[in-house]
Protein backbone atom coordinates (compact mmCIF):
# COMPACT_ATOMS: atom_id res chain seq x y z
CA UNK A 1 0.00 0.00 0.00
CA UNK A 2 1.66 3.51 -0.94
CA UNK A 3 2.39 5.62 1.56
CA UNK A 4 0.67 8.82 1.78
CA UNK A 5 2.11 11.98 2.11
CA UNK A 6 1.79 14.37 4.70
CA UNK A 7 -0.52 17.39 4.28
CA UNK A 8 1.42 20.56 5.04
CA UNK A 9 -1.27 22.06 5.67
CA UNK A 10 -1.92 19.84 9.17
CA UNK A 11 2.03 19.94 10.14
CA UNK A 12 3.19 22.57 12.73
CA UNK A 13 6.08 24.77 12.89
CA UNK A 14 7.77 21.99 15.74
CA UNK A 15 6.51 19.22 13.60
CA UNK A 16 8.65 20.20 10.95
CA UNK A 17 11.90 21.29 12.62
CA UNK A 18 11.46 18.22 14.82
CA UNK A 19 11.26 20.59 18.38
CA UNK A 20 10.78 19.32 21.57
CA UNK A 21 9.48 22.32 24.09
CA UNK A 22 12.16 22.27 26.99
CA UNK A 23 10.46 22.56 30.24
CA UNK A 24 10.38 25.86 31.83
CA UNK A 25 13.50 26.06 34.41
CA UNK A 26 12.73 25.67 38.26
CA UNK A 27 13.92 28.88 39.70
CA UNK A 28 15.72 28.02 43.71
CA UNK A 29 14.05 30.61 46.34
CA UNK A 30 17.05 32.98 46.14
CA UNK A 31 16.83 33.08 42.85
CA UNK A 32 13.05 33.56 42.67
CA UNK A 33 13.83 36.53 45.05
CA UNK A 34 16.22 38.09 42.58
CA UNK A 35 13.31 37.59 39.73
CA UNK A 36 10.81 39.54 41.82
CA UNK A 37 13.41 42.37 42.74
CA UNK A 38 13.03 41.74 46.52
CA UNK A 39 17.19 41.36 46.82
CA UNK A 40 19.76 41.73 44.01
CA UNK A 41 21.56 38.30 43.72
CA UNK A 42 21.28 35.43 45.24
CA UNK A 43 24.54 35.79 47.78
CA UNK A 44 22.91 37.71 50.82
CA UNK A 45 24.85 38.96 53.68
CA UNK A 46 24.36 39.81 57.41
CA UNK A 47 23.53 35.82 57.62
CA UNK A 48 21.18 35.63 55.51
CA UNK A 49 18.92 38.40 56.44
CA UNK A 50 16.50 40.14 53.74
CA UNK A 51 16.21 43.92 54.24
CA UNK A 52 13.03 45.58 53.74
CA UNK A 53 13.65 48.99 51.86
CA UNK A 54 10.79 50.67 53.06
CA UNK A 55 12.27 50.77 56.79
CA UNK A 56 14.90 53.01 58.09
CA UNK A 57 18.20 51.00 59.32
CA UNK A 58 17.22 51.65 63.15
CA UNK A 59 15.76 49.06 64.49
CA UNK A 60 17.36 46.31 63.15
CA UNK A 61 14.40 44.12 64.05
CA UNK A 62 12.62 46.19 61.15
CA UNK A 63 14.96 46.43 58.78
CA UNK A 64 15.50 42.65 58.14
CA UNK A 65 12.62 41.57 59.11
CA UNK A 66 12.83 37.91 57.74
CA UNK A 67 15.99 35.48 57.47
CA UNK A 68 16.78 32.39 54.43
CA UNK A 69 19.32 30.73 56.22
CA UNK A 70 20.57 27.34 55.45
CA UNK A 71 22.58 25.28 58.31
CA UNK A 72 24.53 22.23 57.60
CA UNK A 73 22.36 20.21 59.94
CA UNK A 74 19.02 21.02 58.19
CA UNK A 75 19.15 20.14 54.38
CA UNK A 76 16.57 22.42 54.02
CA UNK A 77 16.81 26.16 53.68
CA UNK A 78 13.92 27.83 56.07
CA UNK A 79 12.35 31.48 56.37
CA UNK A 80 13.17 32.84 59.92
CA UNK A 81 11.29 36.15 61.02
CA UNK A 82 13.72 38.16 63.13
CA UNK A 83 10.69 38.78 65.62
CA UNK A 84 7.01 37.08 66.34
CA UNK A 85 5.38 40.49 65.23
CA UNK A 86 7.26 40.19 61.71
CA UNK A 87 4.57 38.23 59.87
CA UNK A 88 2.42 41.12 59.70
CA UNK A 89 5.39 43.17 57.89
CA UNK A 90 4.83 43.57 53.93
CA UNK A 91 7.58 42.66 52.75
CA UNK A 92 8.06 39.46 54.93
CA UNK A 93 4.36 38.36 53.24
CA UNK A 94 5.76 38.95 50.02
CA UNK A 95 8.44 36.82 50.11
CA UNK A 96 6.57 33.74 51.44
CA UNK A 97 4.57 34.39 48.29
CA UNK A 98 7.37 34.46 45.97
CA UNK A 99 9.35 31.99 47.67
CA UNK A 100 6.12 29.46 48.63
CA UNK A 101 7.41 29.25 51.98
CA UNK A 102 6.51 29.51 55.44
CA UNK A 103 8.70 31.90 57.61
CA UNK A 104 8.43 30.83 61.13
CA UNK A 105 9.76 32.24 64.71
CA UNK A 106 12.44 30.18 66.37
CA UNK A 107 12.49 31.75 70.33
CA UNK A 108 16.02 30.49 70.32
CA UNK A 109 16.66 33.66 68.18
CA UNK A 110 15.91 35.90 69.75
CA UNK A 111 18.89 38.33 68.87
CA UNK A 112 15.64 40.88 66.82
CA UNK A 113 14.03 41.50 70.18
CA UNK A 114 16.85 42.28 71.59
CA UNK A 115 18.08 44.59 68.70
CA UNK A 116 14.95 45.80 69.17
CA UNK A 117 15.03 46.87 72.58
CA UNK A 118 18.88 48.27 72.33
CA UNK A 119 17.84 50.05 68.93
CA UNK A 120 15.28 52.08 70.51
CA UNK A 121 15.99 52.57 74.68
CA UNK A 122 17.19 55.94 73.59
CA UNK A 123 15.67 60.05 74.03
CA UNK A 124 15.20 59.97 70.52
CA UNK A 125 13.10 56.87 70.04
CA UNK A 126 12.15 55.69 73.51
CA UNK A 127 8.17 56.42 72.40
CA UNK A 128 8.98 54.16 69.64
CA UNK A 129 9.89 51.61 71.54
CA UNK A 130 7.11 51.69 73.79
CA UNK A 131 4.33 51.89 71.00
CA UNK A 132 5.89 48.58 69.72
CA UNK A 133 6.53 46.22 72.17
CA UNK A 134 5.30 43.27 69.72
CA UNK A 135 8.46 43.37 68.54
CA UNK A 136 10.51 42.67 72.04
CA UNK A 137 9.48 41.98 75.65
CA UNK A 138 9.55 43.75 79.49
CA UNK A 139 13.00 41.82 80.13
CA UNK A 140 14.63 42.93 76.90
CA UNK A 141 13.45 46.57 77.22
CA UNK A 142 14.72 46.84 80.81
CA UNK A 143 18.05 45.81 79.98
CA UNK A 144 18.35 48.03 77.20
CA UNK A 145 17.77 50.78 79.50
CA UNK A 146 20.15 50.26 82.26
CA UNK A 147 22.64 49.81 79.36
CA UNK A 148 21.66 52.69 78.22
CA UNK A 149 21.25 54.90 81.12
CA UNK A 150 25.05 54.16 82.28
CA UNK A 151 26.08 55.06 78.20
CA UNK A 152 24.44 58.38 78.49
CA UNK A 153 22.04 57.60 75.62
CA UNK A 154 18.83 58.08 77.80
CA UNK A 155 17.71 60.34 80.53
CA UNK A 156 16.56 59.63 84.41
CA UNK A 157 13.23 61.08 83.21
CA UNK A 158 12.28 59.46 79.83
CA UNK A 159 14.09 55.64 81.41
CA UNK A 160 11.19 56.39 84.11
CA UNK A 161 8.85 56.84 81.55
CA UNK A 162 9.58 54.29 78.93
CA UNK A 163 9.43 51.40 82.15
CA UNK A 164 5.74 52.85 83.11
CA UNK A 165 4.46 52.61 79.78
CA UNK A 166 5.81 49.18 79.26
CA UNK A 167 4.34 48.00 82.79
CA UNK A 168 8.20 47.67 84.61
CA UNK A 169 7.44 47.55 88.38
CA UNK A 170 9.95 49.67 90.23
CA UNK A 171 11.92 47.87 93.18
CA UNK A 172 11.43 48.82 96.91
CA UNK A 173 14.53 50.36 98.27
CA UNK A 174 16.99 52.36 96.30
CA UNK A 175 19.52 48.89 95.11
CA UNK A 176 21.97 51.01 97.59
CA UNK A 177 23.78 47.88 98.89
CA UNK A 178 23.54 46.51 95.22
CA UNK A 179 25.99 49.72 94.39
CA UNK A 180 28.04 49.43 97.61
CA UNK A 181 31.54 48.39 96.31
CA UNK A 182 30.60 48.91 92.57
CA UNK A 183 34.07 50.10 90.72
CA UNK A 184 34.74 51.30 87.14
CA UNK A 185 36.20 47.88 84.60
CA UNK A 186 39.53 47.60 83.59
CA UNK A 187 38.13 49.19 79.93
CA UNK A 188 36.12 51.81 82.24
CA UNK A 189 32.78 52.26 82.78
CA UNK A 190 30.52 50.02 84.72
CA UNK A 191 28.11 46.95 83.65
CA UNK A 192 24.76 47.18 84.44
CA UNK A 193 24.38 43.14 84.02
CA UNK A 194 22.40 41.55 84.82
CA UNK A 195 21.46 44.03 87.70
CA UNK A 196 19.31 46.01 85.10
CA UNK A 197 17.09 49.15 84.69
CA UNK A 198 16.27 49.80 87.94
CA UNK A 199 19.50 49.39 89.77
CA UNK A 200 20.80 52.13 86.69
CA UNK A 201 18.09 54.44 87.87
CA UNK A 202 18.56 54.70 91.33
CA UNK A 203 21.96 54.56 91.04
CA UNK A 204 22.20 57.55 88.81
CA UNK A 205 19.11 59.34 91.02
CA UNK A 206 21.20 58.72 93.92
CA UNK A 207 24.79 59.70 92.62
CA UNK A 208 26.36 56.14 92.19
CA UNK A 209 27.37 56.87 89.09
CA UNK A 210 27.62 59.41 86.25
CA UNK A 211 26.98 58.29 82.53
Amino acid sequence: MPCRRPDPRQTSLADLLDLTLAPAPVLSPLEALVEAGIIRNVHLCSGGHIPDPDQPFMPRSLCFPVAYIKTWYDPEPRLYLNTPACADIPLVQRVEAVTGMRAVWDPRAANGQWHHAIDLASDADWRRLASSMAHTTVEAVEQAVGLKLTWGELSVANARALLAAIGSVEPDGRSAAEWDGISPGTSGGISCLPRGAWWAVHGLEDGWYRP
